[in-house]
């Protein structure tokens, strides 16, 4: 079944339309979740719409010349007067029923499902959730066809095949008939019961808090699979201590996401590609600032301390909200959004600008390496995001470099487009300008970082922002590397970013060589000129060490022919799969 609208957008920019959830009283809202990661391994950009930095690529593609296994998405021409903007006018008017029932709704069984399988009468359960198709069936740029594949049965994994980034619920909320019965429902989660956390189940950890020590660590019993990951607690007179427990790869301080309003506490981890949330309505209101630490081991944990407002004895740790004590694939989380304030804007260029955001008081986000967020704006109704990668505000050590670094400010790198769904929107954006951010997505292993010894960089145009952190990594502190390669392609001179940035980093770090390269020069431009071509990289990859003597990253981001020709080029030249990285731009 394919979702997606290709004349209303364009291919770099999602349109979601929802309503904005309000949890708690915080200033945040829910969404579907957005597949970015690649499970599969490498991911191989193939020429189609969508294209490949956009957010409506979920199947995964194969190179080209590996056969036919690219899965091929059939779209027809829709008539006048029945775009997605024109379905969403008539199902929002006033009155309208679209589910086929009345407008009642119901608990539906498998068997009642399978009834529902004609054109005129067509059913389908995404996500547990069942909905009445056949309104939508003329409004579909897949056609009717492409529909019915899904009618009378579950058509989640297909949804879920080709676009499962559309927001369903909001998409066919007025088609909403009811919920699938739990026992017809293939893996369904058990939620976690709403209980008061009451006493503590174990007793404090070994740790080292304020300079004093408590005795006893807790074993969890190893195990092998999938992660794993649970939470105790314990307290003192002035503050209360959660640990995680996991048994995963890896964690690292940037993977925890903190959430505090009101008497509310969450914390989402990231656990290979599983997520584990905490989520509490506490007991008594606790001091804003909450200390996080992260320690890797047999068993990886995660100690977080809340100051109490007062102290005292707590009879209870609080109430769980959902999704507490929940562990849920990366595919399966709904991304939460936070209403930021814009805090500074940047003009670099004619028309791109590095803009910083305020996470709202009480969240605390470190985004890892080669990670991205979405921006969310609402527009004439309805609610467009894009992915953004997020950047040092600087290649030199600043005030907005250790501002970065706390986890309260997001910085972003954005070309503006007179003609962009979103970012015709973003250049009119002021300070303490209200802007949704969302959780951190991304499949980029920071442990390549350190095994590397050195790394080729290929960006053209905004492609450059996930190279901006790996540049700033990899030329200070431990991660040095004895060559750092940037090439860099643009149209004109005046697109190149951060250009005096870069040059006077290459005055100051011998590892680092930045080469321009434009494909539309003026006479005056005295070095290379073209775009990304095998006899060009195979002259600039000559000066460096061998491939077989040496660990060498290769990253590549950009649009999706610049990444395609990049990835087959460097195929070619016998780079293999493991030593290429393909960023979203």
């Amino acid at each position: 079944m394919v979702l997606y609208h290709q004349h209303i957008y364009s291919s770099s920019t999602r349109v979601l339309l929802q309503r904005a959830i309000i949890v708690g009283g915080s200033p945040l809202c829910i969404t579907s979740k957005v597949n970015m990661n690649n499970p599969g391994g490498l991911q191989v950009p193939q020429a189609q719409f969508p294209a490949l930095n956009s957010q409506q690529r979920l199947s995964p593609n194969v190179p080209a010349g590996k056969g036919d296994s690219t899965k091929s998405r059939r779209k027809i021409g829709l008539t006048p007067g029945h775009s997605l903007m024109d379905w969403v006018r008539m199902a929002n008017q006033k009155g309208r029923v679209l589910n086929g029932i009345s407008g009642n709704i119901v608990e539906i069984s498998k068997e009642e499902l399978a009834k529902h399988n004609l054109v005129e009468d067509a059913w389908t359960c995404i996500r547990g959730k069942v909905y009445n198709i056949s309104p939508y069936m003329d409004f579909h740029p897949g056609g009717a066809e492409e529909l019915m594949r899904a009618a009378g049965k579950d058509g989640t994994n297909l949804f879920n095949e080709f676009h499962q980034w559309v927001n369903i619920d909001s998409l066919l909320d007025k088609c909403f008939i009811g919920k699938l019965k739990m026992d017809s429902v293939p893996g369904s989660r058990v939620r976690a019961s709403k209980k008061p956390v009451t006493a503590p189940l174990l007793k404090p950890p070994e740790t080292q808090i304020d300079g004093k020590i408590s005795a006893v660590s807790v074993q969890v019993p190893t195990h092998e699979g999938p992660p794993k990951a649970r939470y105790d607690w314990y307290q003192k007179d002035d503050a209360v201590y959660i640990t995680v427990y996991a048994k995963c790869k890896n964690i690292a301080r940037e993977h925890v996401i903190i959430d505090h309003y009101d008497q509310t506490f969450r914390a989402i981890l990231y656990l290979d590609d599983h997520i584990y949330t905490v989520c509490l309505d506490l007991s008594a209101e606790i001091q804003r600032d909450i200390q996080v630490r992260v320690r890797s081991g047999p068993v990886n944990r995660a100690d977080f301390i809340l100051k109490k407002t007062k102290p005292g004895h707590w009879t209870k740790l609080g109430v769980p909200k959902d999704h507490n004590d929940e562990l849920q694939h990366v595919n399966e989380r709904e991304l939460i959004f936070r209403k930021c304030k814009v805090h500074e804007i940047m003009q670099i260029n004619h028309n791109t600008k590095v803009i910083t955001c305020e996470l709202p008081e009480g969240t605390v986000m470190h985004v890892p390496t080669g990670y991205h967020v979405y921006l969310q704006m609402e527009v004439d109704g309805a609610l467009i995001n894009r992915p953004y990668t997020v950047i040092t505000p600087s290649l030199q050590n600043s005030e907005h470099t250790k501002q970065a670094h706390s986890g309260r400010f997001l910085n972003f790198m954005i070309k503006i487009y007179s003609d962009g769904c979103l970012t015709r929107h973003i250049e009119n954006l002021k300070t303490v300008s209200n802007i949704q951010i969302s959780d951190f997505e991304g499949n980029f292993d920071e442990s390549r970082l350190k095994k590397c010894t050195d790394m080729v960089l290929l960006a053209a145009g905004t492609g450059l922002t996930p190279m901006i952190r790996l540049i700033s990594q990899t030329t200070a502190g431990n991660l040095q590397k004895s060559c750092i390669k940037l090439l860099f392609f643009n149209k004109t001179e005046s697109d190149i970013l951060w250009r005096s940035e870069m040059e006077q980093l290459e005055q100051q770090q011998k590892s680092f060589k930045l080469i321009n390269i434009l494909s539309d020069a003026d006479n005056a431009w005295p070095w290379l000129r073209g775009r990304v071509t095998e006899n060009l990289l195979r002259q600039q990859l000559a000066d460096l060490k061998p491939a077989e003597f040496i660990n060498r990253l290769i990253c590549v981001c950009g649009p999706t022919p610049f990444t395609q020709a990049a990835f087959r080029i460097l195929k070619n030249i016998g780079y293999s799969e493991d030593s290429i990285h393909l960023f979203t731009s």
